[in-house]
């Protein structure tokens, strides 16, 4: 979010562009040099009709995109990055905002349709309507423009990860899995006991009297090792547009806008021992992950990698993860104990995935909602009721052993 911040802070930019060039330059050298060139094309614009307009705005375009977006279809592209940039913040007021505190990340009701690239141009340098709302309008406006720029060049560089997945799942199943011949269940309810007293971690499988206890669906795959079969649980993943997207920001990635973990597999052992013989055994010289020149970025109990997740937790990381060069294509693999994974999947603590996304979203939150126009993030209660909506979620999986409330 470092490359994000002179872009929007502070939420007045762009008035004080307009009122006081000099000492915005001077204040903030930064912004102005970003701005310098919006407010050039704006000014470009400004006295045109609509086709004119758009043409200038498609050749200014074409100066960054080039041919990887075909001229003609340029402008239609950006309009519908905007789009995706707007249903993006709606995503994210969906999953950290609750409905309490909602109100003012929907009320504007004018920047909020607008995803025309000329109409957004224009609100953001000459914001219509109340006074009032003119300051909070031309600040949306300018996020939706510079969220849109990014996810127009994300998008340039695409690739087609659910081939990427699939074709790697099939060659699993035929060179590493064990399928038909194994006459064993493949699904099953298993029974695991949870500490209530422990952020409701993993305690042990089985079924006990105190009631801590959760019915999960497991669907194994089975992989044969020399002297015995190891059951694991393979759980795949694309991840989402929008989720790419928040991780660029989060990781101040404008410059290359791509994720190396949109494709990723993570496989669940019961017990450490099974683990080490099946990495023993996924690692030989045939084995697709047989070449290890090609891993990069490797953990060891969370430790280690190119660089430190100042939002993750050291609690239940996985045993192994690293990104690794599979059939000409990068994918990032975990190797879980089950106990760690059932952590991170489902305990209350600050482990748990959705806690883990709510603190890395939160600066991102300041800075696309900045408290002088939306809410003050720094207030105690606003946090908690931040963390009591995540909590909640994960509280979802144990509803079957709560009281009924009619």
């Amino acid at each position: 979010m470092k490359d994000l911040a002179p872009l929007l802070i502070p939420s007045n930019l762009t008035q004080m562009f307009v009122d006081n060039e000099t000492q915005i330059r001077k204040d903030y050298p930064i912004a102005w040099s970003k701005l310098k060139s919006l407010h050039a094309l704006y000014e470009r614009i400004r006295r045109k009709n609509f086709e004119q307009a758009k043409r200038i705005i498609t050749n200014w375009l074409f100066l960054t995109t080039g041919e990887k977006i075909d001229s003609k279809y340029l402008y239609e592209n950006f309009t519908q990055a905007i789009s995706a940039a707007k249903d993006f913040k709606q995503a994210i007021i969906r999953e950290f905002i609750p409905d309490s505190i909602r109100f003012p990340f929907t009320s504007d009701g004018l920047v909020i349709p607008a995803i025309d690239p000329v109409e957004i141009l224009r609100i953001i340098w000459d914001p219509p309507g109340d006074k009032r709302y003119r300051l909070i309008r031309s600040f949306t406006a300018l996020v939706h423009w510079n969220l849109g720029i990014r996810y127009l060049l994300m998008r340039t560089h695409r690739k087609d990860y659910a081939k990427q997945l699939s074709s790697l799942t099939l060659w699993l199943e035929k060179n590493m899995f064990v399928g038909d011949a194994i006459n064993m269940p493949f699904r099953e309810n298993v029974n695991v006991r949870f500490d209530p007293n422990n952020c409701n971690r993993f305690s042990s499988f089985g079924v006990h009297d105190d009631g801590n206890c959760l019915n999960l669906t497991l669907w194994y795959r089975f992989i044969e090792t020399d002297d015995r079969l190891i059951k694991v649980l393979y759980d795949s993943r694309i991840k989402k547009e929008e989720d790419n997207f928040r991780k660029t920001l989060v990781k101040s990635k404008a410059e290359f806008p791509v994720n190396h973990d949109a494709c990723a597999i993570t496989l669940v052992f019961f017990s450490k021992e099974d683990l080490d013989k099946a990495y023993v055994k996924m690692t030989e010289p045939e084995s697709i992950f047989g070449n290890g020149a090609v891993t990069s970025n490797t953990k060891i109990n969370g430790k280690g990698g190119k660089r430190h997740n100042k939002h993750s937790s050291e609690l239940s990381p996985p045993e192994m993860q690293f990104l690794v060069y599979v059939q000409g294509e990068l994918l990032e693999v975990q190797l879980f104990t089950f106990d760690n994974y059932f952590n991170r999947k489902l305990s209350l603590g600050p482990e748990n995935h959705c806690r883990y996304r709510l603190q890395q979203i939160l600066p991102l939150l300041r800075i696309l909602f900045p408290a002088d126009l939306f809410i003050n993030w720094d207030e105690a209660n606003i946090y908690r009721l931040l963390e009591a909506f995540q909590l909640a979620k994960i509280r979802t999986n144990y509803l079957e052993l709560l009281p009924n409330v009619d």
